[in-house]
């Protein structure tokens, strides 16, 4: 069982938000970069997968152990973008290429 002692002192050392660039891959899926940390990159095949990536990325950053990771606030983009993520089954829309992004634990900021 997890203690709330220790997932405090996990989530603490999580920031409240991040900046996240999303980029189309040459070889096909994203290649996702969060700016707000230093080397911490991932990819992701579907634009369904860039959230499930972009928080196992900033988990495994900061050390977060796998028997936590549930109990952790998860981030996400703004509602406007989680939708379209959530919607789009093969590819991101031009427009959302190549942008930064802000991601909270409550999805509530826009795009930087």
């Amino acid at each position: 069982m997890i203690s709330l002692k220790e997932k405090i002192k996990y989530q603490s050392r999580l920031p409240k938000l991040i900046k996240v660039e999303i980029n189309e891959s040459p070889d096909g899926g994203y290649f996702i970069k969060i700016i707000s940390l230093k080397h911490c990159f991932t990819q992701a095949d579907t634009p369904e997968e860039i959230l499930i990536m972009v928080n196992d990325v900033v988990y495994s950053h900061f050390d977060i152990p796998e028997k936590l990771r549930s109990s952790m606030p998860p981030y996400f983009p703004k509602e406007e973008l989680k939708k379209k993520l959530q919607e789009w089954e093969k590819a991101v829309p031009v427009e959302f290429l190549d942008k930064i992004f802000i991601f909270t634990q409550n999805g509530a900021l826009c795009n930087a």
